[in-house]
């Protein structure tokens, strides 16, 4: 199965293989995998899951909203809040 991951530096959508070894070394963990450890409280996981999804969701909201600073906020909040229930 193959999943996208967004280069943050490049700002280009990469596809791997789940248990893939991308040109970073790291192994590529499954979505539900990544849920789990980010719920025990890992913060590896929450940075994957914000790396993942921050560049997307600033993207889409952007196209919704021009206010850049607000998008960003906005975003940030998500996260933030994503972080402090996380064990819900």
């Amino acid at each position: 199965m193959k999943i996208a991951r967004r280069n943050i530096e490049t700002e280009k959508d990469e596809k791997w293989t789940l248990g893939e070894t991308p040109s970073n070394g790291h192994v590529v963990p499954s979505d539900l995998h990544l849920w789990q450890e980010f719920k025990s409280g890992s913060e590896n996981a929450f940075a994957t899951i914000y790396n993942n999804n921050a560049g997307r969701l600033y993207s889409y909201g952007t196209k919704l909203i021009h206010d850049k600073d607000l998008v960003k906020d906005t975003v940030q909040d998500l996260f933030v809040d994503l972080w402090n229930t996380r064990q819900r």
